[in-house]
């Protein structure tokens, strides 16, 4: 089966996950989202003692030759892959979730570097970045950090300065050059992802 993937990229909290699904609904069942973030590698014992200084928004932190093998699985057209389960409190790889692709015609790819390395942007049939303004991305993550990680304001302020903001203005910023769609604002540009969505409904479809 032919497959199509569609990158989703930005900054931290620039609205990939929510796009990534606003997609997924419009696609329906034919449709699966795959985040980046699954494909972070395990961290030595040295690494998780020093965890305050572990910088997770660099491409070092990414099993990206991982990434590259799911992705060529999927364009090759097989029915099952397999994508690693990653442990949030132990930052351990903790095994593999077998998912079934024998329906799906559309992978919705979601991550912050997806365009940094060629070998892995190059399997991205469609390449959009989420170019949404740093103010708005840094109150967001202030809500969610505080909210769902149970983070006091100055750690999340220590933690932005000195890794978020220097990586993506290292690393993720300039890909978007690499990107064939870019969308401003985020997915509060709800126009563009309904146009997007009601046309390349109509393209699958018809493939």
């Amino acid at each position: 089966m032919s497959r199509t993937i569609i990158g989703i990229s930005g900054g931290s909290c620039s609205g990939k996950s929510a796009i990534s699904q606003k997609f997924h609904q419009s696609f329906g069942n034919n449709s699966i989202v795959i985040c980046q973030d699954a494909f972070y590698r395990s961290l030595s014992q040295k690494e998780l003692k020093n965890i305050g200084n572990y910088d997770f928004d660099v491409p070092d932190a990414i099993d990206f030759r991982k990434l590259e093998k799911v992705l060529i699985d999927i364009k090759s057209g097989k029915d099952f892959i397999s994508i690693p389960i990653y442990d949030f409190k132990t930052h351990t790889v903790t095994g593999d979730n077998q998912i079934d692709l024998t329906s799906v015609k559309i992978v919705i790819l979601e991550g912050i570097l997806l365009y940094y390395f060629k070998f892995i942007r190059d399997m991205i049939n469609i390449r959009i970045f989420v170019d949404t303004d740093s103010d708005v991305r840094l109150s967001r993550r202030i809500k969610r950090d505080i909210e769902k990680r149970a983070r006091s304001l100055s750690m999340i302020l220590e933690r932005y300065n000195k890794f978020v903001k220097p990586s993506y203005e290292k690393y993720v910023k300039d890909t978007k050059k690499y990107s064939n769609l870019i969308i401003p604002f985020g997915v509060e540009n709800y126009p563009f992802l309904d146009v997007f969505c009601h046309i390349f409904c109509k393209y699958t479809h018809k493939n």
